[in-house]
């Protein structure tokens, strides 16, 4: 008779996180070079929201659209604190712009 190895199989894992985290005036990317992309217009201080999405305990990336709802602080009345949709690169350790638009910014 033929012999062989039988693979076992891994259990199933149906774990989905979602973690929110905002850095409020507080870039956790201000290392990130100023002569890359648009590093130079992101400043150190900005605040920045981070939302990081996992299956079984393993970060995955977003589908080709996600939407997501940030309010601007209810002190933000000058026109350079405007809210910009940019998304870190650790890849290119770069803000990017790809793929991702501003659909509206509401206030606090």
């Amino acid at each position: 008779p033929a012999s062989g190895r039988r693979l076992q199989s891994a259990p199933a894992c149906s774990e989905v996180g979602l973690q929110y985290t905002q850095w409020i005036a507080s870039n956790p990317y201000s290392w990130a070079n100023d002569t890359l992309g648009i590093n130079s217009n992101i400043a150190s201080n900005a605040t920045v929201s981070v939302l990081e999405l996992s299956r079984c305990g393993v970060v995955v990336g977003f589908p080709t659209f996600v939407e997501v709802a940030v309010a601007m602080p209810g002190d933000a009345e000058s026109p350079t604190d405007t809210p910009t949709c940019v998304i870190f690169d650790t890849g290119k350790g770069e803000w990017v712009t790809d793929n991702i638009s501003l659909v509206s910014a509401n206030k606090e």
